[in-house]
C-alpha cells in the first residue's frame, strides 16, 4: 500500500492514516527503527509494529533540512507529525520553492523540521 499525503491541509495531525479499510497508528502501534538519507535528497523513516509483522515507511523526497535534532538512537515514538508553514524572512509560506513543509517530534527526544517536494507513506507486511 501506498499513499501521497503531499498535500493534505495544514495543521492535520498525520499521526493516524487510513486508505481503503486500513488503518494506521504511528503514534501507538509504531516506533522509528532507522532513519536513511539517499545521496540524491531522499530521507526514509522506517516505523515498525509493535505487536505485528508490519512496516510503514515515511519516504520525504528531495529534502532540506530545517531543523534535524534526533539522537541516534531507535524506538523512538513520533508524538507529532503534520504539514506547516515555512517561515523565511519574517514571511510565512506554505509552500516555498515548490516544497512543502512537515513538522515531526518524537515522545522520549527529538524533532525534525523539512522541506520535501512531495512525502509517501508506504506499509507492507514482513
Amino acid at each position: 500500500m501506498e499513499i501521497d499525503i503531499s498535500n493534505v491541509e495544514l495543521f492535520e495531525s498525520l499521526l493516524e492514516l487510513s486508505y481503503e479499510g486500513i488503518d494506521i497508528d504511528l503514534h501507538n502501534d509504531y516506533e522509528l527503527k532507522n532513519i536513511n538519507l539517499s545521496t540524491d535528497k531522499d530521507l526514509e523513516l522506517v516505523f515498525l509494529h509493535n505487536s505485528l509483522d508490519q512496516k510503514v515507511l515515511l519516504i520525504f523526497k528531495e529534502i532540506e533540512f530545517v531543523e534535524f535534532e534526533l539522537p541516534i538512537v531507535t524506538d523512538l515514538t513520533l508524538d507529532t507529525f503534520y504539514r506547516g508553514r515555512y517561515e523565511h524572512e519574517n514571511k510565512l509560506f506554505d509552500e516555498f520553492k515548490n516544497k512543502k513543509c512537515f513538522y515531526m517530534e518524537f515522545c522520549e527526544t527529538g524533532q525534525l523540521n523539512l522541506l520535501c517536494l512531495n512525502v509517501m507513506v508506504v506499509m507492507f507486511t514482513l
